[in-house]
């Protein structure tokens, strides 16, 4: 399956402009306050997945997924959401790893 489109600041911000119909102070309020617990939960996941803690995993892939969700980003989310799913349903033969990365890749400019 191909990877979703490129995200950037500029299509992250018409989005919540449009959904939630913010001010400018409170646009950038929230993309900077959910641009750090995207970090923090990219962090949380690495860390789980290099101690083999799926439980850790599964949450952060969960936190993730409704950070891109608001956002607007339904196609990434899908990624972290299968990350949780195959945990959940024990499939833990999954390139975990390379989800997280091709996340990581896909975001970066809004990380």
């Amino acid at each position: 399956e191909p990877a979703p489109a490129t995200v950037t600041p500029d299509l992250v911000c018409r989005h919540l402009q449009s959904k939630y119909r913010l001010k400018p102070d409170k646009l950038n309020l929230l993309m900077d306050t959910c641009r750090k617990n995207l970090n923090t939960h990219f962090i949380g996941a690495q860390k789980a997945l290099a101690d083999k803690d799926m439980e850790g995993l599964s949450m952060a892939a969960h936190s993730l997924s409704g950070i891109l969700l608001t956002f607007g980003l339904n196609d990434w989310a899908k990624i972290s959401a299968h990350i949780e799913s195959a945990i959940k349903a024990g499939d833990l033969d999954q390139p975990f790893q390379d989800q997280l990365a091709e996340l990581h890749n896909g975001l970066r400019a809004i990380l």
